[in-house]
């Protein structure tokens, strides 16, 4: 934990274990230690896994650029949409179909 990260968290965490009941707190500090250390084992191991395994690494060649994709399309050939007709007025249809019944 870095230093700016720890100092975040001291404050809040000290007031926070003023404001609880003393059977609260003890149960808390009887399971803190041990998770706290596994948390750090675990984080320990981590770090070993990862630079360990650093190491065993072949150097890789980056790859090679792929050429760009051509868009996809329907296999037709795209036409020029033709001119839209005079607006139709569809709500005095309805009413006037609604009328002559």
């Amino acid at each position: 934990m870095l230093e700016h990260e720890r100092a975040m968290m001291v404050d809040p965490l000290a007031r926070i274990m003023a404001r609880m009941e003393p059977g609260t707190a003890e149960l808390i500090e009887k399971w803190s230690d041990p998770v706290i250390l596994l948390f750090g084992f675990a984080t320990w191991g981590a770090r070993l896994w990862t630079i360990a395994g650093a190491g065993d690494e072949p150097k890789r060649k980056p790859p090679e650029e792929a050429p760009p994709t051509p868009p996809r399309s329907n296999g037709k050939e795209r036409t020029e949409v033709p001119p839209a007709g005079p607006p139709v007025d569809i709500l005095g249809k309805v009413a006037a179909g609604h009328a002559e019944i």
